[in-house]
């Protein structure tokens, strides 16, 4: 405790000394400090933490592949059939993203959305928030 308490004291004498070098420090440690943390909530936030479905480790993402495209979007026939032919998965799903306008208000707006197949509900287990979920 001896040693601690000098090292202290010699850490006051030297900020007294340069004070301007003391706040850079001071401020360096500060964006240090935050920028650590705000790493680790956005890691924590999309790696770490589990997706809000049941099970999550039990899904997978299936693509066709192509020399050109190493992940390349299924055709809707090739879906059903890999569908009708699994044996596999307890399920499949298909989804697509889609560009949308918002019309009706001062400006249009786009959005971003997904063409989903209607086993996407009930594979995820989870239930619309409102409404019903899509009918086959």
């Amino acid at each position: 405790m001896r040693s601690f308490l000098q090292d202290l004291r010699f850490a006051g004498r030297m900020v007294r000394r340069a004070p301007g070098y003391a706040v850079v420090v001071v401020i360096t440690l500060g964006l240090a400090i935050g920028t650590a943390t705000t790493i680790f909530s956005v890691v924590d936030g999309v790696m770490l933490r589990p997706l809000g479905y049941p099970e999550p480790d039990r899904l997978v993402s299936i693509w066709e592949k192509h020399p050109q495209f190493p992940q390349m979007s299924v055709s809707y026939l090739d879906f059903l059939d890999w569908r009708r032919s699994q044996r596999s998965f307890e399920d499949l799903a298909a989804m697509r993203l889609q560009g949308l306008n918002l019309t009706g208000f001062d400006r249009p707006e786009r959005l971003e959305g997904r063409i989903v197949t209607a086993s996407l509900f009930s594979l995820l287990r989870v239930s619309p928030q409102v409404g019903r979920a899509f009918a086959p």
